[in-house]
């Protein structure tokens, strides 16, 4: 094979090297907001706010669900009790 014809392949397996390089990058930005001074242990019920998420339209993510399915495991454990029908804000 002539050397020209290889030069494709280099440029293909180069692009492809950069691109999964590229996936590794850590440059998002992780926000948070929550009272430091708030006495968590006081709380007894728990609810998800509805319409929180990236789903629309009645539609949940295989995601969605299982972050759903894993803090409702984790705040079982803490002994919270989940709120289906959250009192209306006074």
């Amino acid at each position: 094979m002539p050397k020209d014809q290889h030069k494709p392949m280099h440029i293909v397996v180069f692009l492809l090297l950069l691109a999964s390089l590229a996936g590794c990058s850590s440059s998002g930005t992780l926000r948070s907001d929550y009272d430091p001074g708030a006495d968590f242990g006081a709380f007894q019920t728990w609810n998800f706010i509805e319409d929180a998420g990236p789903d629309y339209a009645g539609y949940e993510s295989l995601f969605t669900r299982y972050m759903l399915e894993a803090i409702t495991i984790e705040m079982d454990k803490a002994r919270l009790r989940e709120v289906r029908r959250p009192r209306s804000a006074r």
